[in-house]
């Protein structure tokens, strides 16, 4: 985490890249952008997502820092999202902390890990809703899917959104305490008998992905404070669709100009010229406006 105090009372342009989930076909990070007045010396905490790596955790291999999924049997984690905030996260709850995590105002999703043995593709990070998990040439049933995050919910796991249990795999996937799909902040994060094999992890957003069934992870999803499409959170924890921005402590933070960009398309590279995605650790620029600091 690194924090961001404004030098003037003026606009400011904040772009963030989502990190892209590991793996040889990684889920690629999306892209989110928007202008926003800020007053002379306000501070804002920056926290910028870790691309998802081979990391064995306990089985399971970790995700990108800031939210991304763990991938199960070698297939690679999630990518972190790349964001801003209001509120700092305390020692005691990191990164996740409720109140912080309440407090972002512009979000880049990350991407889904991809599954081992290069099988398949990740799902990119949003755009407002991340892609869901692509299908590969072995596990190529759409039941086997991971779905997009959306503003109001992290992406479902096959089981938990009901396709696999109809499949007749039901009994390949065992009872436990395993989180398999995303959530509020963050992607799937397992624990004690997972029950899904060679699933890649979810990309972590304003809502996480969910991992796959022999496919990648889906991607999460990006959010722009003020942003058409975009579903704001209350501090108490709820959402109102017809809500865009976020009031944090009675300020609104409302950003012009805004966009994202999901991570399959073509978006402005953080060093210049463009890209199609964001493949990498995530990135953010803050820039200002006049009146210039320049003599």
């Amino acid at each position: 985490m690194q924090t961001f105090t404004a030098p003037l009372a003026t606009n400011y342009k904040i772009e963030c890249w989502g990190a892209s989930g590991g793996g040889h076909f990684p889920g690629k990070g999306g892209y989110s952008k928007g202008i926003i007045p800020l007053a002379q010396n306000k501070t804002l905490y920056v926290y910028v997502g870790e691309q998802g790596i081979y990391e064995s955790v306990d089985d399971f291999v970790r995700g990108g820092w800031n939210g991304g999924g763990y991938g199960f049997e070698s297939c690679p984690g999630g990518g972190g999202a790349s964001d801003v905030r209001i509120i700092r996260h305390t020692e005691d709850d990191g990164w996740s902390g409720t109140n912080s995590l309440r407090s972002r105002i512009i979000v880049a999703a990350g991407g889904g890990g991809g599954t081992s043995y290069g099988r398949g593709r990740g799902g990119n990070g949003g755009g407002l809703i991340g892609e869901d998990s692509p299908v590969n040439d072995i596990y190529s049933q759409e039941y086997y899917r991971a779905t997009g995050a959306t503003q109001t919910q992290g992406g479902l796991d096959p089981f938990t959104n009901g396709l696999m249990s109809n499949s007749g795999y039901s009994d390949k996937l065992e009872s436990g305490t395993a989180i398999k799909s995303g959530t509020f902040g963050y992607a799937n994060i397992p624990s004690g008998e997972f029950g899904l094999y060679w699933g890649g992890g979810g990309g972590s957003g304003w809502y996480g992905g969910g991992v796959g069934h022999g496919q990648g992870g889906s991607g999460g999803s990006s959010f722009v404070s003020g942003m058409e499409g975009c579903v704001a959170m209350n501090q108490d924890g709820t959402q109102n669709p017809n809500i865009n921005y976020q009031t944090i402590d009675g300020i609104e933070y409302k950003f012009t100009s805004a966009t994202t960009i999901n991570g399959g398309s073509v978006m402005p590279a953080p060093r210049g010229g463009t890209e199609t995605g964001h493949y990498g650790d995530g990135y953010i620029i803050i820039t200002w406006f006049s009146p210039s600091l320049q003599p």
